[in-house]
């Protein structure tokens, strides 16, 4: 699927991370899409909603506000919950289907 082309990632702490998204479905209280990013890293920080992704490719390691690593390959799945506060890091260029529940 070929997604589009958003621009650089809003909030980078490093590298310049560039964004593409493919938005499937969207009724105003739940998202589905695809989601692509090259590698860089940023704070997340009070997350608005509620997300779970499911990894297609590439690599990240999320790392949670208390210090706990997630580490992110094909097949990874994570829940994301709405107020949620971390760090991306990507490794390899990622790309993710997401449903996300505000």
């Amino acid at each position: 699927m070929d997604l589009n082309p958003i621009g650089p990632r809003a909030g980078t702490g490093q590298g310049n991370p560039q964004v593409s998204a493919r938005e499937i479905f969207n009724d105003d209280s739940i998202q589905v899409g695809v989601w692509g990013c090259t590698p860089g890293g940023w704070p997340i920080v009070d997350r608005p909603e509620t997300e779970v992704a499911s990894i297609v490719t590439g690599r990240a390691t999320v790392t949670d506000a208390d210090g706990a690593e997630h580490v992110l390959v094909p097949g990874s799945v994570i829940t994301l919950p709405k107020g949620w506060s971390a760090r991306w890091d990507l490794s390899k260029t990622l790309r993710k289907m997401y449903v996300i529940i505000g």
